[in-house]
């Protein structure tokens, strides 16, 4: 089975097959390597698939901003997503106290994960000309910076960031 960090260089997407649909692919090529959907219209869990595993997203209360994910079929979760206060910044908590964090621009066109040692490992970028994301339905590129053991252990970090991403424009229009 081929790891997340096989993919450094590759020309990595995430699309949005039907605009009907809450469901979003993390491709390259022509090879669906995450997918994301939400199973019901209106809810806030989300499920993640692919490297042959399943995980839930959910947010821990309707008032809190903090994510729990959750494997497939456990209730448990084993790990978090904090925000900061402005939304900016936040961590992922990883089992075994290993953590993730993320910082994101001003105008959140560019997302990046680090290391706790600092090294980017990780960029999505949204700020793709509105004419290329209209025709081809592309949302995000992501760039794999360097090769992480922590994404190759957990790759629906990927997905996270964009659960955020796609949480925080539905505040914002609400």
């Amino acid at each position: 089975m081929k790891l997340f960090s096989d993919y450094i260089g590759k020309n990595l997407r995430i699309v949005q097959p039907s605009i009907f649909k809450r469901t979003f692919k993390l491709n390259v090529d022509d090879e669906l390597l995450l997918s994301l959907h939400y199973p019901k219209t209106f809810s806030s869990l989300a499920e993640v698939e692919g490297f042959d595993g399943k995980w839930k997203i959910k947010k821990q209360s309707f008032w809190n901003s903090i994510l729990l994910i959750f494997q497939k079929d456990n209730d448990l979760p084993f790990a978090t997503y904090r925000s900061s206060f402005w939304g900016r910044e936040g961590v992922i908590e990883l089992p075994k106290g290993e953590k993730l964090n993320c910082k994101f621009n001003l105008w959140k066109s560019l997302f990046q994960i680090y290391t706790s040692s600092g090294i980017l490992i990780l960029s999505i970028k949204t700020g793709i000309k509105a004419k290329i994301r209209l025709l081809k339905g592309i949302k995000a590129e992501v760039i794999i910076e360097k090769k992480s053991e922590l994404l190759d252990k957990h790759p629906w970090v990927v997905m996270l960031i964009w659960y955020n991403i796609l949480e925080s424009n539905r505040r914002a229009v609400q």
